[in-house]
């Protein structure tokens, strides 16, 4: 199962991404956040830090990310092949 998300952000990344990975999908990022998308493309995986009573630290791997800004195309050609799109964007400043 595959999933594209929109939007790779904290809560991207740490809350929808986390979700997805823990369900069994693969993740695609998509973004225009240059740096980030370069940083995430170039990673096997990430930490995930849950604070609190049950304090855990999660990996999240087998994703993928895209620069939608820039690869149009591919994105596209993964969401014609997703079976879920998801999205948590927000306003830059």
């Amino acid at each position: 199962m595959k999933a594209v998300h929109f939007g790779a952000g904290n809560i991207g990344r740490g809350f929808v991404g986390l979700l997805l990975h823990e369900a069994g999908y693969e993740v695609v990022f998509a973004d225009v956040a240059d740096a980030l998308i370069s940083q995430l493309a170039s990673a096997s995986s990430y930490e995930v830090h849950e604070v609190g009573e049950n304090a855990a630290v999660k990996t999240v791997s087998g994703f993928r990310a895209l620069n939608s800004g820039t690869e149009e195309v591919a994105v596209v050609a993964e969401i014609a092949t997703a079976d879920l799109v998801t999205t948590a964007v927000g306003r830059t400043s």
